[in-house]
């Protein structure tokens, strides 16, 4: 489902830069494959369809209990949860329901070829600037990436101002006040706000201490191939790819109809929709999937990336612990966006020896960045 909606929209228009970038959006109805077969949105469709009749998948009843958050070990500690009888989907390693790809780790990860044993990813978004746990909990420490958008706020309280999947996913920082801005002196685009869904979430052990992982706790202290308290290494909850809702959502998608969106808004006790549009699907989306990685490749193929993109600009931001804007260098968003298609560098090494040809918009020394701070 998501390759096919992303390559029929992406390519709607052809297959140049100017194709890429072009702000109209006709998705295709057929592909043909490299052996001469066609592929139609009518099998596709098919297909999703017999995943969620068939799948045996589902969604979890309440939408909290997807995130680490509320394990047994942090759920009664964390003034968001406590006494409201959450529970995490995957405590004590149970499967979760809604899960339907997602990347497993586990207690070997060390610093040589078995790093990929933990889950980088929410160390990348835990909080930048090795501050005390109990200054954030029960948001563990890491790198500080991916601040939210003050936008996705604003956008998301004013469509939905009784969505409780807002403050499910999102941690207003003026809510934990002993939380200090700039990380090690060194954070650039701070916001007001962290995601919650994938990070690396603490807990207090029952001496009042806290430990930097809940894993610690849940799975023992001890097996680690480093120690029990390393924070670069301890996260080890699954990576979710995909998740039964993006697949309802990737149904009325497909088949322009309301019963998968109303399906997802119920679970966050919102009321349906009275009749499908392609605005309704882009905003479901942006809310019940903000931060897991689904995101960036939808406004592409919607051809809406630049304008998005452009919305960064000015924004109230955080520079080193210092209030700041946010401006934008080298042409802006838009500029470099229009350049790209939002197409990544190839390696010089594999350009030079003639193996690959570098990617439009990365052959001039404005596309190093060297301006931006």
């Amino acid at each position: 489902g998501r390759a096919w909606l992303f390559y029929t929209g992406f390519y709607c228009n052809g297959t140049t830069i100017a194709n890429l970038t072009s702000t109209t959006y006709k998705p295709l109805t057929e592909v043909q494959l490299p052996d001469k077969t066609t592929l139609t949105k009518k099998m596709v469709s098919d297909l999703i369809d017999d995943c969620v009749n068939n799948s045996g998948y589902s969604l979890v009843p309440d939408f909290r209990n997807l995130w680490a958050y509320t394990n047994k070990y942090t759920v009664e500690d964390y003034d968001y949860t406590k006494g409201k009888g959450l529970s995490w989907v995957e405590n004590d390693a149970a499967v979760n329901p809604e899960s339907m790809f997602a990347i497993k780790f586990n207690k070997l990860a060390s610093w040589n070829t078995t790093i990929g044993y933990a889950n980088g990813y929410a160390l990348h978004f835990g909080v930048r600037g090795g501050q005390d746990y109990a200054n954030t909990f029960p948001f563990g420490q890491g790198w500080g990436a991916g601040p939210v958008a003050p936008n996705l706020v604003s956008d998301w309280t004013s469509a939905e101002p009784n969505d409780m999947r807002r403050d499910a996913s999102i941690q207003d920082l003026d809510k934990l006040p002993n939380y200090k801005k700039g990380g090690w002196s060194d954070y650039v685009q701070e916001t007001n706000y962290y995601e919650k869904k994938l990070s690396p979430i603490s807990a207090k052990k029952p001496d009042g201490k806290y430990t930097c992982c809940f894993e610690n706790l849940m799975y023992g202290e001890t097996g680690w191939s480093i120690s029990s308290e390393n924070m670069q290494t301890n996260n080890i909850h699954d990576l979710v790819l995909i998740r039964f809702a993006d697949v309802l959502l990737m149904q009325s998608e497909l088949e322009e109809n309301a019963a998968g969106i109303n399906r997802v808004r119920a679970r966050a006790g919102l009321e349906p929709i009275g009749a499908y549009s392609l605005q309704a699907l882009q905003n479901e989306r942006r809310w019940e999937l903000a931060f897991e990685g689904t995101r960036w490749n939808d406004i592409r193929r919607w051809h809406i990336a630049a304008k998005a993109l452009e919305r960064q600009n000015n924004v109230d931001v955080y520079y080193c612990g210092n209030p700041d804007k946010n401006t934008a260098h080298n042409g802006g968003y838009a500029a470099r966006y229009n350049a790209t298609a939002g197409f990544q560098k190839m390696p010089e090494n594999e350009v030079s020896i003639g193996s690959v040809v570098q990617n439009e918009g990365w052959t001039g020394s404005d596309a190093e960045y060297t301006g931006w701070k």
